[in-house]
Order: structure tokens, then C-alpha cells, then sequence
């Protein structure tokens, strides 16, 4: 098993997940990823600031740490869009496919993959 995962399994035994950050969180679930976590957490943080807000201000249905539109979530995701770990764990899985969903990602990075 790698070193990581074993990390991981050790955190979420002495910690619980509940415990820990957004930031937290988001550093352990990429850290098992190809995404840089950098990436993930400047992501996160251009967003929404880490969840703290978690509804768009602009008037689209965008909601969560990764500012999910209702369709692509209803679509891709699983579980429920304001849930940390859930909102996480989709953008981990839709991002190495789709960066440029992310407006941040354009903003901060302006390519078009990872």
C-alpha cells in the first residue's frame, strides 16, 4: 500500500474527516490525485473561498466550495453539492477532464488542461 494512503487511512482514523479544514481536506483528497494541490486549493479559493461562500452572488445556481451549476452536478456528481467532501471529491474527478468548466481556473491559469 502506498505511504500516502496509509497517511490518509491514519488521519481519517485519529482526526474523522469532520475534524478537519475545507483546506485540510482538500490537501488530503488531492494529495491521492495527479491535480496539483496547489492547484486545487487556489481553485477553492477563487471560487469560494474555501466555502465560505457557497452560493453564487451572481445569480446562476452555482453552489459549494467549487461553485457547481445544478445540472453539472445532477449530471456528474454524487451526493449533495454543499457537503465538503462530496463537492471535493466531483471536482477531483471532473477536473483532470474539464478544467476549463472552472472560470477561476481560466482566470488563474488560462489554459485549457491541468
Amino acid at each position: 500500500m502506498h505511504s500516502l494512503s496509509l497517511f490518509v487511512i491514519f488521519i481519517q482514523l485519529t482526526m474523522g474527516l469532520q475534524s478537519l479544514s475545507v483546506e485540510q481536506k482538500i490537501v488530503l483528497y488531492t494529495s491521492q490525485t495527479d491535480i496539483p494541490v496547489e492547484r486545487a486549493l487556489a481553485i477553492s479559493e477563487c471560487e469560494s473561498q474555501h466555502g465560505k461562500y457557497l452560493y453564487n452572488q451572481q445569480g446562476s445556481s452555482a453552489k459549494g466550495i467549487y461553485q457547481f451549476i445544478s445540472k453539472t452536478w445532477e449530471n456528474y456528481c454524487e451526493g449533495d453539492v454543499l457537503n465538503e467532501d462530496d463537492n471535493i471529491k466531483c471536482f477531483l474527478k471532473l477536473y483532470p477532464k474539464f478544467p476549463h468548466w472552472w472560470s477561476c481556473h481560466n482566470i488563474l491559469y488560462g489554459e485549457k488542461t491541468y
